[in-house]
């Protein structure tokens, strides 16, 4: 729903999102998205995912970082190659935003990839 979303102060410190994905996937896609007009859009950020919580930053596998466009839409980004295992939390840290506004939204998150049952089913 896009009246639903994230609200962050772009100045806050540690700004991250730690969130359980429905199954245990093998991540091939990330999406995240900010549509709210009068608002900072994130910069960089930082993925990271682990097979269980942690509420630390030890032990979460880092994705990669990646820097986002100055958009309003949808914006995808794909895992390193060598992501093999399956994941069932993922951490995404906001390390940097455009613009000088006050909040900072993500609008949408969308995490795509494969479950260990569609695996076994292909081979």
């Amino acid at each position: 729903k896009k009246d639903k979303y994230m609200l962050s102060p772009c100045a806050a410190k540690d700004k991250f999102v730690i969130m359980e994905l429905c199954d245990d996937i093998r991540i091939d896609t990330i999406q995240l998205a900010n549509f709210e007009f009068f608002s900072g859009v994130f910069r960089d950020i930082r993925i990271s995912v682990a097979q269980q919580y942690l509420s630390d930053t030890d032990g979460w596998t880092e994705v990669g970082t990646y820097q986002a466009k100055n958009s309003r839409g949808v914006q995808t980004f794909h895992p390193i190659v060598e992501l093999r295992p399956f994941y069932r939390y993922m951490r995404i840290d906001f390390l940097s935003n455009y613009g000088n506004e006050y909040f900072c939204p993500v609008s949408l998150l969308r995490v795509y990839g494969l479950t260990q049952m569609e695996e076994w089913k292909w081979d």
